[in-house]
């Protein structure tokens, strides 16, 4: 029997919480985890075209140039991960597929970054990094929230954003810890490292339930109700859940638009949009993933 058909209730809630925030971890390792091997001697040697550090002098800025194209390479392909994984995959796949897909996408990008030997393969892993984490970030929110009760929603979803903490703060360890290691095991471990995360998300994942949200969007009705059966303990919550859901995807399919994110209504959506996006923003502001700003 698997573990969706053995946990009920609160054990069911408290797994798929645990999957959320270990999913979203990987963000967090993938932001930092590139500032953190820069100033390896041995990653230096082997991509000598964005080594800053022992550029000749005419040669700075355009050395620097291509090295702040590399690293921006993950954020610019996270955009379109979460673009396409995160809303059209998850709405045409569902949620645990679009997961398991980006999971995998960042996981093909830990082993081509992890046994890089050129700038190009490189390159090439942190597009599938970038869109892989890109996905996850878009995707397991989503999917948390439409598994989550109502009273515990809120503090649910604020957690994740603690998990990405925690991965960065992972990353940054273990690249410290690294820099005392010769030889290219030191680079290559750290970026690889987010690839464990990414294995755990796709052992996991189908042995958690689908969303009911997206069962009755597709007209799986049955399935919906089995799944709020186990997530909720009372036969009455369960009607309820279910008629919320109905009511969601009569008033999204009538009413939501791209408009809707900037209305000042009861839902006050521009300040939720911007609070979402500023958060996002001043993670990236910071200089984690830049040693070489404290070296100017």
């Amino acid at each position: 029997m698997s573990p969706q058909l053995i946990l009920r209730g609160r054990w069911l809630h408290a797994a798929i919480w645990i999957e959320g925030l270990v999913a979203v971890t990987m963000f967090g390792y993938c932001a930092a985890s590139a500032g953190g091997v820069l100033n390896m001697s041995s990653f230096q040697s082997q991509f000598e075209a964005i080594d800053v550090a022992n550029a000749p002098e005419s040669e700075k800025q355009h050395t620097s140039t291509i090295q702040g194209t590399v690293v921006a390479v993950y954020t610019l392909f996270g955009i379109v991960g979460a673009l396409v994984g995160g809303t059209f995959l998850g709405d045409l796949l569902g949620r645990r597929k679009s997961i398991f897909l980006a999971a995998t996408l960042q996981l093909l990008g830990a082993i081509l970054m992890g046994t890089s030997y050129s700038l190009a393969q490189l390159i090439i892993g942190r597009v599938f990094t970038g869109l892989g984490v890109g996905a996850i970030v878009a995707a397991v929110p989503v999917w948390q929230s439409e598994l989550s009760e109502a009273e515990n929603r809120g503090w649910q979803i604020a957690s994740i954003s603690i998990s990405s903490g925690i991965g960065l703060m992972a990353a940054q360890w273990l690249a410290f810890a690294m820099s005392f290691v010769d030889g290219s095991i030191a680079w290559r471990l750290t970026l690889s490292g987010s690839g464990l995360i990414s294995i755990f998300v796709m052992a996991t994942i189908f042995v958690l339930p689908e969303s009911p949200r997206w069962l009755k969007l597709k007209g799986r009705d049955d399935e919906a109700r089995q799944i709020l059966e186990m997530l909720l303990e009372e036969p009455e919550d369960v009607d309820k859940s279910i008629a919320d859901i109905e009511q969601a995807l009569r008033i999204s399919a009538s009413q939501a638009g791209l408009k809707d994110l900037f209305s000042m209504g009861p839902q006050r959506n521009l300040h939720r949009m911007l609070l979402a996006c500023g958060v996002q923003v001043m993670l990236q502001v910071d200089i984690h993933h830049d040693t070489d700003v404290g070296q100017g």
